[in-house]
């Protein structure tokens, strides 16, 4: 059963790829962001190709915030789309998050959907698991992006602070979303066990060896 869940959390990856690298690429000079740019594209449309054709929200957005970002920097060369990057970035995955949410169909649960049995994709404690999971993204995104806004009005000496907790943020709604989707299953099973009038092997008694 871990294995599902480490699963869930390597498709949730490879849609954050694109982000990632182009973290990593993206630097001070023009041609490193459009090459970051055109990178990330490029993983999108390679790695994630299946995610596209199955309409995956996340994904869809990534692919365009990629080309829209890279037609206005790279031919239309719009300045001020380049030094607001890191926020329009961050902008962007806030506003998918919180208003997948707000139409009720948080992005996770198409994740999700990928591990478990059609019959539970309208159980209640399934859908709340992702609106919990997905809502935690979603303020992940939200500090990053108050980070990136504040750095972007303010100088700051020490930058390179901004960054390492962005990182940590993103790897603690990693770590998040793999803990609590494994407490979430387990506790799904236990209410199925006991709706069923069965307990799990663990809570057997153990048997006396005859004398």
């Amino acid at each position: 059963m871990a294995k599902s869940n480490s699963m869930n959390v390597l498709s949730i990856l490879l849609s954050f790829a694109p982000w990632i690298v182009f973290g990593f690429i993206a630097g001070q000079s023009l041609i490193r962001l459009e090459l970051a740019m055109l990178v990330a594209l490029a993983i999108t449309l390679l790695l994630s190709y299946k995610q596209l054709k199955k309409g995956y929200v996340l994904t869809w957005v990534t692919l365009l915030f990629f080309v829209f970002s890279f037609v206005a920097v790279a031919l239309m060369k719009n300045f001020w789309v380049a030094s607001h990057m890191g926020v329009l970035s961050y902008a962007t995955l806030a506003a998918v998050t919180w208003g997948s949410m707000l139409a009720g169909q948080p992005w996770t649960l198409q994740y999700a959907k990928e591990e478990v049995d059609r019959s539970l994709w309208q159980n209640r404690s399934f859908i709340h698991a992702n609106q919990v999971i997905t809502g935690a993204w979603g303020i992940v995104f939200f500090i990053d992006l108050a980070m990136n806004y504040y750095k972007l009005n303010h100088h700051f000496a020490q930058e390179w602070i901004f960054e390492v907790v962005g990182w940590v943020l993103i790897l603690a709604g990693m770590g998040f979303t793999m803990i609590y989707t494994d407490r979430s299953r387990k506790r799904r099973l236990q209410q199925e066990q006991a709706a069923h009038g069965t307990a799990s092997p663990s809570a057997a008694p153990a048997q006396s060896s005859p004398k």
